[in-house]
């Protein structure tokens, strides 16, 4: 019998990624968060991302609170959800997301890849070579350690 192959394999995570959250320490400071002082609760995930908060969406319900549970995926199409009062809840199970490749440039030992993500530009540094080409969507698993972020105008690192 051959080896699953890498679709397979991410179906066979599944389970463990739904189950995963509910052993996961939330940081002190959601705990801290008057959820009360909300107009509305969005919740928005992918996938099973987005099944995964059914049940933090059944509690919210439960307490009486304004809750509303979208695929992350629709949230663009639904600006109006979003207020200035709006706590906007997102999970992801994997951290992983899909952005289109722009420009691909090989340096060496390392790839550099200007991305679109949302309309917003990103440019990501990956050791060895990447075999994408512009047009291509790829996944991108951030770790927040990693993450560098500039002002736009200064280009100062913040």
């Amino acid at each position: 019998m051959s080896s699953p192959s890498e679709y397979e394999k991410d179906i066979l995570q599944q389970p463990d990624a739904l189950s995963d959250p509910l052993h996961y320490a939330l940081p002190a400071g959601l705990y801290e968060l008057d959820v009360h002082s909300y107009d509305r609760i969005v919740l928005a995930g992918m996938g099973s991302s987005d099944y995964a908060l059914i049940p933090v969406e059944h509690e919210l319900i439960a307490r009486g609170l304004p809750v509303w549970r979208v695929d992350a995926g629709r949230l663009l199409d639904m600006p109006q959800l979003i207020t200035q009062n709006t706590l906007l809840w997102m999970t992801s199970q994997s951290g992983m997301s899909g952005e289109v490749v722009k420009v691909v440039e090989v340096t060496g030992e390392s790839s550099l890849l200007h991305l679109d993500w949302n309309g917003f530009p990103v440019h990501v540094q990956l050791t060895g070579r990447i075999m994408a080409k512009p047009g291509e969507t790829v996944a991108l698993n951030i770790d927040p350690r990693h993450v560098h972020l500039f002002d736009k105008e200064s280009g100062v690192r913040l």
